[in-house]
């Protein structure tokens, strides 16, 4: 069986020289490099393949958001973004005035009634952050087998 070019000692040898002193030409990072052939694996002979022609130095997480279909945000420089979008997430949720950004994050609620924390998003607050609504919404419980919730539930009633 024929071994497979990135698997022999002198692809391994040429590899290490070409990655030498190289930085990810996306982000910069020296960690973790890995070259990546922009052209597809099949369609290069043996010898292209271990020529590294055309060939780029990439960190190991450029290159599978590479892969994946993403490339790197030019906002930051650091995280990674759709080809659709402008900028990554983290950069996007920057942009916005802090209100959006506030509704469109997850924030702890300490129930009051039974002391479980919930992640609720800053949208829905003003309605699930009512201690009904966050068992009914929230809660792996059934509202009506919770006791701290039956309790207060039949309070509600009686009203």
């Amino acid at each position: 069986m024929k071994s497979k070019p990135w698997q022999l000692s002198r692809w391994k040898k040429t590899r290490k020289g070409f990655l030498k002193g190289k930085c990810c030409e996306w982000c910069g990072s020296e960690e973790k490099l890995v070259v990546h052939h922009p052209q597809a694996r099949y369609s290069l002979s043996d010898e292209q393949y271990e020529s590294l022609e055309g060939a780029i130095p990439l960190c190991r997480r450029c290159h599978l958001a590479l892969h994946k279909g993403y490339v790197l945000c030019e906002v930051c420089r650091k995280n990674h973004r759709r080809k659709d979008r402008e900028m990554c997430w983290s950069c996007f949720r920057k942009s916005l005035p802090p209100e959006k950004a506030w509704e469109l994050e997850y924030h702890p609620y300490q129930h009051p009634w039974c002391g479980k924390t919930f992640k609720i998003k800053g949208e829905d607050w003003l309605e699930d952050a009512a201690p009904h609504m966050c068992c009914l919404n929230h809660c792996d419980l059934d509202a009506f087998s919770c006791e701290a919730a039956k309790k207060h539930w039949e309070e509600t009633d009686e009203t």
